[in-house]
Parts: structure tokens; sequence; C-alpha cells
């Protein structure tokens, strides 16, 4: 879809109201509604009129903006004309132009204030990082810094999976398009939607619906959950750093997935290079798998529900804190309430892999660990996916989240082979 979409000199969209829906061809085309009409007056020989929303607005209110094979129709097209309730529409990365308005005079660097009539979310010329943060800017060119293209990348998946499909088959197809231009902009490969360059960070992100699998996808993808997901909020983009080497299955063969690493990791590098990787032929079975040697600890999770800012972003789950063998606060895990209310007692352990080294920066400033016991600074942090273990020692991710490297030093982890499905 990103060759149809980017080749197309335009595509034409038909985005009526949800209150529309129902009338068939082109909004505004035959008959005109009520929503088209501008409240215009005339006061001492001046004509005043009442402008109409910004195009973004306008589509909030359609069911064009919440369907899942629209995205890739939004944001590969290079020029996109809107039929919508209240009027017309030309779209293209230079600026908007519409019916109510007189715009073509204005050149593309021009700054148009924020979700007035020309405002226009994809020219990032005239954009401005304050007011829009947030917004999509899909580059077909490779992005300026690492963190520029990770940052991107984040913000697509979780805009896409606001969206909804009718067949939850179709969670990697409808975003295929956008994926295919991504790999080229970031100058990575994609497994299972996932950048194989930042699979450290790609493995962290976090759910933001109850955990219920989407069967036919790996666990460690946001792809095998239904619901959004988001990129993970304790970390900026670039704030990990790379522990263990990863293989992935492609083509019944287990490929080495090449990773960037932000910083040099020093006498980690023990740990990578361990030895050869030789893993079992058996779980090549699988359409997608991820394989690494990696250390495993066991850990108990907290009673209490950890107090966080902004705690009712997350309905559907819960923070607790990972416990060390004392029983003191190591770390920090978001889990379904469901999975918590049956598995969280005083005497159960839960199996923990290591993921990556993360460099402390929560935008709320909490500490997800007993400052008394364990010492802050940068890099203390591990990323640590809790996992829950399958025949023929295939792990199935369920929840990801963050623990002192102190504590998980002091568990004593084994060090094994892993394989994730």
């Amino acid at each position: 879809m990103d060759l149809v979409y980017g080749s197309a000199l335009l595509t034409i969209v038909s985005a009526p109201d949800k209150s529309d829906i129902n009338q068939s061809g082109l909004p505004g085309y035959r008959a005109t509604s009520q929503s088209r009409e501008q409240s215009i007056r005339t006061i001492g020989g001046i004509d005043l009129a009442v402008p109409k929303p910004c195009l973004e607005d306008v589509l909030s209110y359609t069911k064009w903006d919440t369907r899942g094979w629209t995205f890739q129709e939004a944001h590969l097209s290079r020029r996109s004309l809107f039929f919508t309730s209240q009027q017309l529409y030309f779209q293209c990365s230079c600026g908007i132009r519409c019916e109510d308005t007189a715009g073509e005079g204005l050149a593309y660097t021009t700054s148009i204030k924020h979700s007035t009539t020309l405002w226009n979310p994809k020219n990032r010329h005239a954009a401005d990082a304050e007011i829009n943060w947030g917004d999509l800017f899909l580059s077909r060119a490779p992005y300026e810094a690492d963190t520029e293209a990770l940052s991107a990348h984040d913000t697509f998946v979780a805009a896409y999976l606001r969206r909804e499909l009718s067949f939850a088959s179709d969670i990697l197809n409808a975003f295929e398009g956008i994926a295919k231009v991504l790999a080229k902009s970031m100058g990575t490969p994609f497994y299972a939607g996932l950048p194989v360059r930042w699979l450290d960070h790609a493995l962290l992100w976090q759910p933001n619906d109850a955990a219920v699998r989407r069967q036919g996808f790996p666990s460690f993808s946001w792809a095998g959950w239904h619901g959004g997901a988001e990129a993970p909020y304790w970390l900026h983009a670039g704030s990990t750093r790379k522990l263990v080497k990863w293989w992935r299955v492609e083509a019944g063969m287990w490929i080495e997935c090449v990773t960037d690493t932000f910083e040099s990791v020093g006498k980690k590098d023990a740990l990578v290079e361990r030895r050869h990787m030789e893993f079992d032929g058996a779980h090549l079975t699988s359409a997608w798998a991820l394989a690494t040697v990696t250390e495993v600890a066991s850990f108990g999770l907290s009673l209490d529900v950890a107090e966080v800012e902004d705690a009712e972003m997350w309905s559907h789950a819960q923070h607790r804190f990972i416990l060390d063998c004392r029983g003191k606060r190591a770390g920090l895990i978001l889990v379904d309430n469901t999975w918590a209310v049956e598995n969280i007692s005083t005497t159960r352990l839960h199996n923990f892999i290591l993921l990556s080294e993360a460099k402390r920066c929560r935008n709320d400033n909490m500490t997800p660990f007993d400052e008394t016991v364990y010492e802050q600074r940068d890099w203390c942090l591990f990323n640590i996916m809790l996992v829950i273990w399958h025949e023929h020692k295939v792990a199935g991710r369920f929840a990801v989240g963050t623990i002192h490297c102190d504590a998980w030093h002091a568990a004593k982890p084994t060090v094994t082979d892993i394989y994730l499905g």
C-alpha cells in the first residue's frame, strides 16, 4: 500500500460525519447538510464569518478516522481531497486549502496557528515543538537523529492501535505500508511489527487495555494483544543499552538481529558474547519467534498497589512493586487487574528475564525502588520481562517493568537459552 498511495497523484476521501454516514455519495455533492452552512454577518460594512473547524477536528467526528485500514490512506497519500460534512479540504505535505479560507499565497514554511482552518499536522516545516507534540510526521527520507526516528515510530504505533479492525488477523497487514516507509527512513527491517535495529527498546511497549491475547501473533509484539499500546512511559527514546543478542526466525532459520546500542555497555559484553548460538531447531515451526541467551530470576510482587502519577490512564491495570528477597521495593511493573487478583500473594514468586539496561528518566520522578537500600544513579535500572512458561521451554511475555541492577544481581540469576513466542 505504500507504493499505491505514495505513487497516486491524488487520493479522494469520503469522510462524512458519523451522523451523515448513511447518506449515499460524496458529502456535499448533491444535498447540502446544515453543518455545511456558514454563519456570515455584515457589521458596519464589514463582512464577518465564523470559520469552519480545521481538518483534523472535522475528521475526529468521522468513522473514516477510526478504521485501521484508513490509517495508511491518511499518512501514505502525498495529496488528499477530503469530502466532509463541513466543506472540501485539500491536503498535502506543504499545506491545507479549503473552501472558506483563502491561503493560496502562503509559503509552505508559514507558521499556522494550531487548530485553525489552514493548520496542517503533516507540515513539519511550520511545526512548533511545544504545540505540535504528538503530531505524526511520516518521513520518507532518513531521520536526522536516531532518537527522532524512534520517537516517530513510537507515535505512529500508538496512533494506529487506537483504531478499529473488523478482522483481528489484519493487525499487521493494515500497518504494513507504514512499516515499509519507516523501514527505509529508520534504516531497519521490521519483525512482527517491531523495528529490529531498536529491538531492545521496541520490546518495552506497554498495553493500554486489558491483557487479552490475539491468536496467531507472538506475545512479545503489540500485534499479539488486543487493544492499544504505548512506548515505555519511564524512558525517553534512546535511554536503553544493549545487554543481550537476539535471534529471529525467518524462512525456517535463526537470523541474528543486528541492533543499535545508544551507549557502550563496557563489561556487560561478557553476557552478550557468552557463546555461539545454536538454538533448538524444534522452535523453528513458529511463524514468529525470538531467541537469546540471558539471565532469569524470580521475584515477588507487592500486595499494595503503587501510587503513580496519572494512574487513571491505566484503568485496566495497576502498578505493583517488585520485591527483593527481603521484601524491599526493588522495581516497578504494570500488570493486568484480573491477573493481579488471581496471581499475586505473599508467597508466590514470578519469573523474569533480563532484557536491557535503562537510564532513569521517569517523567513523574517517582523512584521505583527503596532508596534506603539501593543507590540512585543514572544507569541503575534493568528492563525486565515477566514471562509465563509454555511447552518446549517457550516463554510468553506478560508484562515489562524495571528493577534496580543491584537487586537483580543479588537474586543470583541463572543464564539460559530463552525462546519468546
